[in-house]
C-alpha cells in the first residue's frame, strides 16, 4: 500500500510539474516597470513556485499578473489593499497591491496552486563596486541585444565609476542595463528594478542625469561617444550619467543657408578634404548659414555670431546660425571642429577729383595712377602691399574716381600726352592743373615738395584749396617755386 501511495505521489508531482510548465506569473507596479500591461517582470518558475529577487525602493507598490499580462488577472493581498509584506505566506485575491515602506532587497514568491504569496527581506553583501557593471543596448549602440555584446559593456573602473568608449555610435534610442551582478542586477532591461523613469535626450556635458526603469534615452548625434557612470547607490534607482564627449568624425561637410534655401546636403556646396582632417570650400554668398555634417547634424555657433576679418573663426557646435554680412567669394576651412573664413571684402575709400588745364578746360583721357606708399593697420590675406597701384582715366568732364584699400596712403600720378606729368600726395589730387608741354614730360616728384599754398581770387592765402579758382604756389626742396591754377 505504501508503494501504491508513493507511486500516486510521484504521479501527482509529475502532473503538477507538467501543469506548471504552462503557468506564468509576472510582477507589475512602480516597484518594477510601472503600472503597465506590457513589458512587466516575469518571475522564475520553480515547479509551481514563482520567485524573483530585486532591490525595491521605499514607498513602492506592486502586484502579480497571473497567466496573462492584463488587468483582471492581478493578484494582491487578501488582508487589504496596500498591505505591507510580513515575510510569511499570505493568501491573495483579485486587485490590491503590496506596499514596501523600507527600501531593501526582497525575495518575492508566489505559489501558483495555493494562490499564496510571500515577500521577505533578504540580507545581501555590502555594496561592492568591483562586482557591478553596466551595458547599453539599442539602436544607438549596435542593436537591441540582450544580453549585451562586448562592445556595449562598460569598463568597471573599480572605484564606483564606469566608462564606455563607443566608436561609430548612431543617433537614436538606447537603454541601460545591469550586467552580471550578484543580486539586483541581471541581463535585463531594468536597472535596479526600481520603477524610476526618465525619458531624455543626452547632450555633451550632461552630468546629473537620473535614469532608471524602462524608459529610453536618446543619443542626438552620430559619432564616437564616451559615456561615464558615477554615484551608483546600493539601494536606489539613481544613476548619474555623464556624456564625456560627442565627437562627429570628420568625413563630410556641406554648406547650407539662406543662399540655397537651406538645402540640407547639396553636392554643389560640399567641402573637399584638402588634407587629412582639413576640409575647404570656396563659395560666393552672404547671409545666415550653417554647416551640415554627413549625419545631417546642423552645426553653428554658440549663440548668433557674425564673422568678420577681425574675428573670422568659430568653434562648430549644435547651435545658432552664423552670418557673413557682405557678399564675397569666401574660402571656408574646417579643421579640428573649427570653421575659419577668409576672403572678406577689403574696406575701401575713394580718391577723386577733376583735372583742368591752365586755361581751366576739363581734360579728358588723363591716366590717373594711385600708388600705395605707406601702410596703416594690417589686413587679412591676401594682403595688399606697398607699391600696389590702382588706375583709371578721366571722363569728358575731367573727373576721375578710384576705389582703393583704406589701410594705405597714396601718391597719385597724372599722365597725358602733350601735358607735363604731375605726381602729388593724395591729399592734393582733387584739383590738379596740367600744363601743356612741347618738349616732353616733366615729372613733379612729391618727395621734392616742401610746401603748398593756395591763394583765392580775393588774395587770401591758405594751406588748403578754396572753393572756386585757386593760385597754387608749390615750393620745392631746391628753393624754387612753381605757380599753377586749379579750380575746386
Amino acid at each position: 500500500m505504501k508503494k501504491f501511495y508513493s507511486l500516486l505521489a510521484v504521479a501527482a508531482m509529475a502532473l503538477l510539474g507538467l501543469q506548471a510548465q504552462g503557468q506564468q506569473v509576472w510582477l507589475v507596479g512602480d516597484a518594477f516597470n510601472g503600472w503597465n500591461e506590457s513589458g512587466n517582470v516575469e518571475m522564475t518558475n520553480n515547479n509551481g513556485v514563482f520567485t524573483y529577487t530585486a532591490e525595491i525602493g521605499a514607498g513602492k507598490y506592486f502586484a502579480f499578473f497571473k497567466d496573462q499580462q492584463a488587468w483582471g488577472s492581478q493578484r494582491g493581498p487578501a488582508n487589504g489593499n496596500n498591505s505591507q509584506p510580513t515575510g510569511n505566506w499570505e493568501e491573495t485575491t483579485s486587485g490590491g497591491s503590496w506596499y514596501v515602506a523600507t527600501a531593501g532587497t526582497y525575495e518575492i514568491s508566489y505559489e501558483y496552486a495555493t494562490d499564496k504569496a510571500k515577500i521577505a527581506a533578504v540580507s545581501v553583501a555590502p555594496f561592492d563596486a568591483t562586482k557591478r557593471n553596466f551595458a547599453v543596448t539599442g539602436a544607438a549602440f549596435g542593436g537591441w541585444n540582450m544580453p549585451p555584446v562586448n562592445t556595449q559593456t562598460f569598463t568597471n573602473n573599480g572605484d564606483g565609476t564606469y566608462t564606455l568608449v563607443f566608436e561609430g555610435a548612431v543617433a537614436g534610442e538606447f537603454k541601460l542595463s545591469g550586467v552580471a551582478d550578484n543580486i539586483a542586477f541581471s541581463e535585463s532591461w531594468d536597472v535596479f528594478n526600481s520603477g524610476c523613469y526618465y525619458n531624455s535626450t543626452l547632450a555633451e556635458g550632461d552630468n546629473t542625469l537620473t535614469f532608471g526603469g524602462t524608459s529610453n534615452m536618446t543619443l542626438p548625434v552620430s559619432g564616437n561617444v564616451t559615456l561615464t557612470i558615477s554615484d551608483v547607490t546600493a539601494q536606489s534607482c539613481k544613476l548619474n550619467i555623464t556624456v564625456g564627449q560627442i565627437i562627429v568624425p570628420d568625413k563630410a561637410y556641406y554648406l547650407a543657408g539662406t543662399f540655397n534655401n537651406w538645402a540640407e546636403q547639396s553636392a554643389d556646396h560640399k567641402f573637399t578634404e584638402v588634407e587629412e582632417g582639413k576640409f575647404q570650400l570656396t563659395q560666393t554668398f552672404s547671409g545666415e548659414f550653417k554647416i551640415v555634417n554627413e549625419y545631417k547634424q546642423w552645426l553653428g555657433g554658440n549663440g548668433e555670431i557674425t564673422l568678420t576679418a577681425e574675428n573670422p573663426s568659430v568653434t562648430l557646435v549644435d547651435g545658432s546660425n552664423i552670418t557673413l554680412a557682405e557678399e564675397s567669394e569666401y574660402t571656408l576651412t574646417i579643421e579640428n571642429g573649427v570653421l575659419t573664413v577668409t576672403g572678406f571684402p577689403e574696406a575701401t575709400r575713394r580718391i577723386a577729383g577733376t583735372i583742368i588745364d591752365t586755361n581751366e578746360n576739363h581734360v579728358e583721357g588723363v591716366k590717373v595712377t594711385a600708388k600705395a606708399i605707406s601702410e596703416g593697420s594690417p589686413y587679412e590675406a591676401p594682403r595688399r602691399a606697398i607699391g600696389d597701384t590702382y588706375t583709371t582715366t578721366t571722363d569728358p568732364d575731367g573727373y576721375f574716381s578710384l576705389e582703393v584699400p583704406e589701410n594705405f596712403t597714396y601718391e597719385v600720378t597724372f599722365e597725358k600726352e602733350g601735358y607735363k606729368t604731375v605726381t602729388v600726395h593724395e591729399m592734393y589730387a582733387e584739383g590738379v592743373i596740367l600744363e601743356p608741354t612741347q618738349t616732353g614730360v616733366n615729372t613733379l616728384n612729391v618727395n621734392n615738395i616742401t610746401s603748398v599754398k593756395y591763394v583765392n581770387a580775393a588774395g587770401v592765402t591758405g594751406n588748403s584749396p578754396f572753393t572756386g579758382l585757386n593760385i597754387v604756389v608749390t615750393t620745392l626742396s631746391d628753393g624754387t617755386t612753381r605757380v599753377s591754377k586749379m579750380v575746386k
